[in-house]
């Protein structure tokens, strides 16, 4: 900071002093020794922000697992947070984290900065006494003993630094308080309120109301004030809470292969098949991660790389330029601190194990609320509605304007269907056909096979769509067969790759250019000729699907499905609706199979309309009656006008 500057002021003696008091005040310096505090708040702050504050002058303490000074580029999801609270419109920040993620060390980062660049009272909230102690006694005082910068700012007196109150230097007071005692938290106000490990605060503060309500009362009686709260979720407060900030952000991997940002989820784990959580924690069998663009599975050098690589994504609120509340939701996943062998167990035992299990996954891993009540699901009889027992089976209905085939992956073979668009713009469609094939082979001679409507015109399926991953295994959701794909569709130019994304923007598909094949060990392999792969949003027309099924039949824009709806093979008696009845939406509007259901065909539906959207169905226009001539008599005319009169045709043109 920079020092007040001296002032010298010429003041003239004011005339109602006694004349001998005025002749010894004349022509003399007088010096005014101004107390330490008012110093302090006189100095012109530091024009730097919180990160640059915590990095420059924060020490960690040895209580933490990496002491010494502050590093934001160990910490690099944390420098975002930082920065949010010092900008003037945010008054809410929430922090939904798993355990060990640097929660309280970015409030205590933010403390640093108050104490220094804009001084005001803190109120600190922890769930009980001792917590609040402790990390005064632990954390928050030892910070500021042992940062050279800070420092200063703690009061010489003994008094004015405990465990029940921090009176600072320059005025600032930091009040701790505890979440289970009404007491302490009407005590005191607080410009700048932290709320550490909220979801672990009592449900009620006494008889008055929840603790999050309670310390909101506390900052109001100042414009300006602050909020930050921590947590991992434990069904309370901190998941609902940064859900419905007007601003959410998701942290995100870049994976070091392709480049690209992505959503780290469970779907893309790579676990050996028949593994057990034991053989998994123990580092018995070895696990990856499959990265969501290009299928390159990572090692966990690549996992460490993609999470220093990542940034922030805003997925709620984009268009707001000056939100009020922000929340920031990150799983597990992206953390090279939790071992990925750790969060593959633990995943296993969420499938396996028993309650606490699935909330221990849940709460811990996944960082989202555990929900262990039946979600409503749509029922095989709301499906069965829409079959047309008068469509057989592998028969076109006689308004088609497109045939797409479209398959989804599995550890061994397909399964397909053929869906039929009728002309419009509504997008009527119908099931053709579906099943099982066991080969590329088969599927080859599927995307070439003629069909017919009642009237026996023949149609032929205009492109193929086809998962780029796959996997049916509970164990191991998305297992990789993209080089198969990829080779597959390189020779079979009737079939696209299409990869189903969260994307979370405003463009439903988009095209990559793929070059190269994906390998585990990194080294880039050419795809000969290259090919494009269709990325989509798979909630967009997860939506668009489940608003479909909800139509009654035979409206504009409903689907219809041909009579008979079980599949052959080795799937016989697997019901076709049930399929399409397994994906629940949970709260953040995600689409989430539900435990031990299959959703093969719910997926090519949405491959379906994905596909239609590529496709451009809803631009075709019907072919009308055309009032020309017949083809032969416009040959002949044009035959007459190159030959000219009195020519004689070449018998080449005949």
């Amino acid at each position: 900071m920079n020092q007040p500057q001296l002032i010298v002021r010429e003041i003239p003696i004011h005339p109602a002093l006694p004349e001998d008091m005025r002749r010894r005040l004349a022509g003399r310096h007088i010096s005014i020794t101004l107390p330490r505090p008012v110093r302090m708040r006189l100095r012109q702050p530091e024009k730097i922000s919180v990160s640059e504050c915590a990095a420059k002058y924060r020490q960690v303490t040895g209580i933490d697992a990496r002491p010494g000074p502050w590093r934001n580029d160990l910490m690099p999801h944390a420098v975002f947070p930082m920065d949010l609270f010092q900008k003037p419109w945010v008054r809410e920040i929430w922090l939904c984290w798993p355990e060990r993620t640097a929660k309280t060390n970015v409030m205590l980062n933010c403390l640093a900065a108050v104490a220094r660049l804009f001084p005001g009272n803190v109120f600190w909230l922890e769930p009980a006494d001792d917590d609040a102690g402790n990390n005064v006694k632990t954390k928050i005082i030892p910070m500021f003993r042992q940062s050279p910068g800070l420092k200063k700012y703690l009061s010489p007196r003994a008094d004015d630094t405990g465990k029940k109150l921090i009176a600072f230097s320059h005025g600032m007071h930091l009040f701790p308080a505890s979440a289970n005692s009404a007491r302490t938290m009407a005590n005191f106000f607080g410009k700048y309120n932290f709320g550490n490990e909220v979801d672990k605060y009592p449900a009620m503060v006494g008889t008055e109301t929840d603790p999050i309500k309670l310390i909101r009362k506390r900052g109001r009686d100042v414009r300006g004030s602050k909020y930050m709260f921590g947590s991992t979720p434990a069904g309370r407060y901190i998941y609902k809470g940064t859900m419905s900030c007007r601003q959410v952000w998701q942290y995100r991997n870049r994976c070091p292969h392709c480049e690209e940002l992505v959503l780290m989820d469970d779907e893309h784990l790579d676990i050996p098949t028949d593994s057990t959580p034991e053989q998994v924690e123990n580092g018995d069998v070895a696990v990856g991660y499959s990265c969501n663009a290009c299928g390159s599975v990572w090692t966990d050098y690549d996992r460490e790389r993609s999470f220093y690589l990542g940034q922030w994504h805003c997925i709620k609120g984009a268009g707001d330029p000056r939100p009020g509340s922000i929340g920031l939701h990150a799983s597990a996943l992206p953390f090279p601190m939790i071992p990925l062998p750790e969060y593959c167990g633990k995943y296993l035992r969420s499938k396996t194990g028993d309650l606490a299990d699935k909330v221990d996954f849940a709460h811990g891993y996944q960082v989202i609320d555990y929900d262990g009540a039946a979600q409503e699901q749509r029922q095989e009889d709301q499906i069965l509605r829409l079959v047309d027992e008068e469509m057989p089976r592998g028969v076109v209905p006689r308004e088609t304007s497109t045939l797409i085939a479209l398959a989804d992956t599995q550890q061994v073979g397909f399964m397909y269907q053929i869906v039929a668009f009728e002309w419009g713009n509504r997008l009527r469609s119908h099931l053709v056909d579906h099943g099982y094939v066991e080969n590329f082979e088969d599927l080859a001679a599927l995307g070439a096979q003629d069909w017919l409507d009642a009237d026996g015109k023949i149609y032929r399926c205009q492109a193929g769509f086809i998962d780029s991953g796959g996997g049916t295994n509970p164990f191991r959701p998305k297992h990789t067969r993209t080089v198969e794909v990829y080779d597959f569709c390189r020779l079979n130019r009737l079939w696209r790759p299409l990869k189903g994304q969260r994307r979370d923007n405003a463009t439903p598909w988009e095209i990559k250019r793929q070059d190269y094949y994906p390998t585990k060990d990194g080294k880039k392999k050419p795809i000969p000729g290259g090919l494009k792969r269709y990325n989509i949003d798979v909630t967009l027309y997860k939506n668009r699907l489940a608003d479909k099924l909800n139509l009654e039949p035979n409206t504009a824009g409903s689907i219809s499905l041909h009579a008979g709806l079980y599949d052959g093979g080795p799937h016989s008696g697997v019901k076709y609706a049930a399929q399409l009845c397994a994906e629940v939406q949970d709260d953040r509007g995600y689409w989430e199979c539900a435990k031990n259901k299959a959703n093969h065909f719910w997926d090519t539906w949405v491959y379906a309309f994905a596909a239609a959207d590529i496709l451009g169905v809803v631009r075709k226009k019907r072919p009308t009656a055309s009032a020309q001539p017949p083809v032969e008599e416009k040959q002949a005319r044009r035959n007459q006008v190159a030959d000219g009169p009195g020519r004689s045709r070449p018998s080449w043109r005949s």
